[in-house]
């Protein structure tokens, strides 16, 4: 007899561990933060096991919790790519013109919403749908047409484009002050208020890059996504890392600075990724085709935004 616990647990599972955050979970899933903590409680119980650690508004994973979510990840991809496969669509679906794109929060929020009206005025026709996913897994379990996504490694799917590696370099408002005085010496991080994007470890690189291993790279609010590091620099919180993709747009509108010249250049690259390779349609070459003159035009935007010098640069004496 096969062993099956309740299995509307098991999505809000995987989108919870996935995100180790309630709150997007529930986003994602279109319930409330309580909805997801009954049903991993629900889902816990049934297990007789702890899956998550609680720690105040954060979240990690238990070692049991980790093995489940490897299982049920998998799991959830294998009944997602069966169900595509033989789900038979509407007849007056051929003439819809939707397209599912998944891509990092940051990606949307920082970089691709401020440019849409550009691809909506060479492809009106087409209806756009967004949804939030950091991995092929996640993307893949939302049926998205096209990924978007940061990886260590190329994805081995056919058709995959690269798009963009970028370097990690300090940001900070305009008006962060030490003592009164803008920030101007590497040492000042240490001072500062680390801002961090779902793990400390980009932090760790940069300082271990350019030897300040003795800053307490640990210290510091973490956040789930990059638009809400971007408006807490804003408002003057602490000091964040970032890249010219997710900060570009505002360095130029001089909503941040960059106080220091270091960069460095991330572990991360940007990937453009056809979810289904072997019927890749209209819409989705259509996509990729203005994604990428797009990216090429803004990386010859950012070419303002020098990499070894601090932007603007005299703005500790302007500010």
């Amino acid at each position: 007899m096969k062993i099956f616990p309740p299995l509307s647990t098991l999505r809000t599972f995987e989108s919870a561990a996935r995100h180790l955050s309630f709150k997007v979970a529930a986003d994602e899933l279109c319930v409330t933060p309580s909805s997801v903590s009954h049903q991993i409680k629900k889902l816990e119980t049934w297990l007789g096991a702890k899956l998550f650690i609680r720690l105040n508004r954060n979240i990690s994973l238990t070692p049991d919790g980790r093995t489940y979510q490897s299982i049920i990840a998998k799991a959830l991809a294998d009944i997602s790519e069966g169900t595509a496969l033989v789900r038979k669509k509407p007849v007056n679906q051929a003439a819809r013109k939707r397209l599912v794109i998944g891509a990092n929060s940051g990606f949307i929020d920082c970089w691709l919403n401020a440019r849409l009206e550009d691809f909506k005025k060479i492809a009106p026709d087409i209806e756009l749908k967004f949804i939030y996913g950091d991995d092929l897994v996640a993307c893949r379990n939302q049926e998205a047409d096209v990924a978007i996504i940061y990886s260590t490694v190329a994805p081995t799917i056919g058709g995959t484009i690269r798009l963009a590696r970028y370097g990690e370099f300090v940001i900070c408002s305009p008006e962060t002050r030490i003592n009164g005085k803008p920030l101007e010496k590497l040492a000042d991080i240490a001072k500062m208020q680390l801002l961090h994007e779902q793990d400390c470890l980009s932090w760790k690189s940069w300082l271990e890059e350019f030897n300040l291993s003795d800053v307490d790279f640990l210290r510091g609010p973490i956040y789930q996504n990059t638009h809400s590091i971007i408006s807490r620099v804003i408002a003057g919180d602490g000091i964040a890392m970032a890249d010219l993709l997710v900060a570009g747009d505002a360095l130029l509108n001089g909503d941040v600075v960059k106080p220091f010249r270091q960069t460095r250049l991330s572990d991360w690259t940007t990937y453009l990724v056809p979810m289904s390779p072997d019927s890749t349609t209209q819409e989705i070459n259509q996509f990729s085709d203005w994604l990428i003159q797009s990216m090429q035009r803004y990386e010859a935007e950012m070419q303002v935004l020098e990499k070894d010098t601090t932007y603007p640069k005299n703005w500790a004496k302007v500010h």
